[in-house]
């Protein structure tokens, strides 16, 4: 990192970018660009990213595409202190790699036990019907972290992945200073009105539909061997 520009580290962290190593130098990109050019995971297994992927793509369309097992995986490796990841927003107990790696593994088991496949071999509707049954902690055999908080949990990472970008931000019809600076107008947002409604869409696209809502003043943490207060 002593090696980039100051300037270069601020614009890439305005943009999004990550600090990624890739051919043994330390390069800002997005998780986007970290899975268009192929960088090799620090943490995660070939397996297991391939598990999150497929998870990520069923909660949300374009996780897959955005990144979200390089998000994943480049935010196992910084210090829990500064990770983004929705498991410290839970108070989930680091190393948070402990809590992904048994959430993984449930679900593949889970899957091998109910369809003969892991999860990232399933269909698209097989996959949908696995995920709701998850959502509900209704499948059979289950061995992890609570399922429906493993659902919360990588959904809102696979929120944070799409949407949490100058693209994702654009999508939503949310203001940004690349947007603004396209029309000469500096606006972020431009007034408090579009403030609270650039907060709105925000929050429609982190609704959880059909689903359990994070009741306020709880928090929960798991570890390995132990889990807290279960979230439904």
């Amino acid at each position: 990192m002593h090696e980039m520009k100051r300037r270069d580290f601020i614009r890439g962290a305005t943009l999004g970018a990550l600090a990624f190593t890739m051919g043994g130098a330390q390069i800002l990109l997005t998780a986007r660009e970290a899975r268009a050019q192929g960088v090799p995971f620090r943490l995660l297994k070939a397996s297991e990213a391939d598990t999150l992927e497929a998870l990520g793509e069923t909660l949300v369309p374009g996780a897959r595409a955005a990144g979200i097992s390089h998000f994943i995986d480049q935010q196992l490796s910084v210090p829990p202190e500064e990770a983004l990841l929705e498991a410290r927003i839970l108070n989930v107990k680091p190393p948070y790699a402990n809590f992904y790696r048994a959430a993984i593994g449930a679900i593949d088991k889970a899957s091998q036990a109910r369809e003969g496949r892991r999860f990232a071999q399933l269909n698209t509707v097989e996959q949908r019907e696995f995920v709701d049954l998850m959502r509900q902690n209704m499948l059979d055999g289950w061995q992890g972290p609570p399922g429906p908080f493993v659902y919360f949990v990588t959904r809102s990472d696979a929120v944070d992945v799409v949407y949490g970008t100058m693209e994702g931000y654009e999508s939503l019809g949310i203001p940004t200073w690349r947007t603004s600076s396209r029309k000469k107008v500096v606006t972020w947002p431009s007034s408090k009105k579009s403030m609270s409604s650039s907060s709105a869409r925000v929050r429609r696209a982190r609704s959880m539909p059909q689903c359990w809502r994070r009741p306020a003043r709880k928090s929960w943490c798991w570890s390995r061997g132990r889990t807290g207060s279960s979230p439904i």
